[in-house]
């Protein structure tokens, strides 16, 4: 992601085969269905995200997450 992004919309990775981890960027949310069927994903790092909706990860392979500061 890069670090000026102000916004991703649902479904924007959705199906990404070969996405296997995330640094997420700058405290955005993670919108509805965002990374939904990818299947390779496997790690991803919450440190920046302020809000994860509905079926975001759903059909992921995640099995790693990373949470730094204020939970």
């Amino acid at each position: 992601m890069e670090s000026d992004a102000e916004e991703v919309g649902g479904r924007a990775f959705e199906g990404c085969q070969n996405l296997e981890r995330v640094k997420w960027a700058n405290g955005m949310d993670i919108p509805q269905h965002c990374f939904a069927d990818c299947e390779k994903l496997k790690e991803f790092n919450f440190s920046n995200v302020k809000k994860i909706s509905r079926c975001a990860f759903e059909g992921s392979a995640l099995t790693s997450i990373h949470l730094e500061g204020k939970i």
